[in-house]
């Protein structure tokens, strides 16, 4: 009997686990039915947690020692691939975990032939963190790997919160590549069909129109992309193409009616505000002092003839309320404007052949914008 005694390990996770092994499925529905009969409802709690144990170890045919981890399952190749993108390959999350596991269970057998088991000690630990991290519970043990915030199996499919869970992201995210988001500015220079979006905003809710087009004028997949990132004039000029037959689908949270998603020809601008119309603002509710706007790529050819035909503010002039009224009414400025070309006596007239006549004379100062200008090709 000494003998036996003698044999069981008294330190490190071997004694929890000889410990473990004589532990029973009835020894916990006993302690569980203990607490309840005792009336304390502050252990209430933890008697539930244990019989709900005691359930899943029988409807699973376990026994608690059945919890001592002994072999660490490694997943086949198939549900583990590796990436190669461009030059670089990238092995995978559990590749790289296994072969961290790897690299400490031959440097503790290392030590363990040196030293002995009395002090291999922390590289005994080393593999256990290494266990932890396959499975999730920890971080990696090696500095490289955990510098690249690689993670286990277990965070993987739960996330760090759910909406960044594995069942999250595969099965009930959408993707967002065409949309963004951003405060609004007024610019009364754009059209009624126009709406200023920043090059930056552009080229991101763009890029996959933008490396297509690249790539059907002869450019490589790879350079593609980088130029997109470089934002070079190759894949500035197929940006500014694309665009032209491309509008933005851009509304104001919460949509109520119809004007509240309207459409519009994106107009490249610097900074990061969208600009729009100041026409536009009595049909989204809009004001400037900090609200925002959703942009939406249209992808569909039925989406991005529905954007021309039905939702430009030109197709949508009147009132769904009184038929009488237009609904992008000009106001303030724009009336005093208006009133002003209407009322106001010429000063001078002047006749044009084409309209770029008219802005190089505006440009030096020929003609006024008071002046009656005819256009006669």
């Amino acid at each position: 009997m000494s003998q036996a005694l003698n044999n069981i390990p008294t330190t490190g996770p071997e004694a929890i686990a000889a410990a473990i092994a004589t532990y029973s499925i009835d020894d916990i529905e006993k302690e569980a039915t203990d607490i309840l009969r005792s009336g304390k409802k502050s252990a209430r709690g933890r008697a539930v947690k244990l019989l709900r144990y005691v359930k899943g170890f029988r409807r699973n045919k376990l026994k608690p020692s059945d919890y001592i981890i002994k072999n660490v399952p490694v997943i086949p190749p198939k549900f583990r691939p590796f990436n190669v993108i461009g030059d670089a390959f990238v092995p995978g999350a559990a590749n790289e975990l296994y072969r961290d596991l790897f690299s400490v269970m031959d440097a503790h057998k290392d030590v363990s032939n040196t030293f002995g088991n009395e002090l291999s000690g922390d590289s005994k630990l080393n593999v256990y963190d290494s266990v932890k991290a396959v499975y999730g519970f920890g971080k990696p043990v090696l500095p490289k790997t955990r510098y690249r915030g690689v993670s286990g199996f277990l965070q993987q499919v739960i996330g760090n919160n759910s909406k960044f869970s594995f069942f999250q992201r595969k099965a009930v995210s959408k993707p967002v590549d065409f949309t963004s988001r951003g405060v609004i500015g007024v610019d009364p220079d754009l059209d009624l069909d126009q709406i200023g979006v920043p090059k930056d905003m552009a080229f991101k809710i763009y890029s996959p129109y933008i490396q297509r087009e690249l790539v059907r004028r002869g450019i490589s997949r790879h350079k593609s992309l980088k130029a997109v990132v470089d934002q070079t004039p190759e894949a500035k000029a197929a940006l500014e193409s694309i665009i032209q037959d491309r509008p933005i689908v851009y509304s104001r949270a919460p949509a109520w009616h119809k004007y509240n998603v309207t459409a519009g020809y994106p107009k490249l601008i610097d900074g990061d505000t969208i600009l729009i119309s100041p026409l536009v603002t009595t049909g989204h509710n809009a004001d400037f002092d900090g609200d925002t706007m959703n942009l939406h790529v249209p992808s569909l050819p039925e989406a991005v003839d529905d954007a021309k035909e039905k939702l430009m503010p030109s197709k949508m002039l009147f009132s769904i309320k009184e038929r009488n009224k237009v609904v992008p009414s000009p106001t303030q400025e724009l009336i005093l404007g208006l009133y002003t070309a209407q009322h106001r006596p010429a000063r001078a007239k002047h006749i044009f052949k084409n309209e770029e006549e008219v802005l190089q004379g505006i440009e030096k100062g020929t003609v006024k914008l008071s002046d009656e200008i005819t256009i006669k090709p």
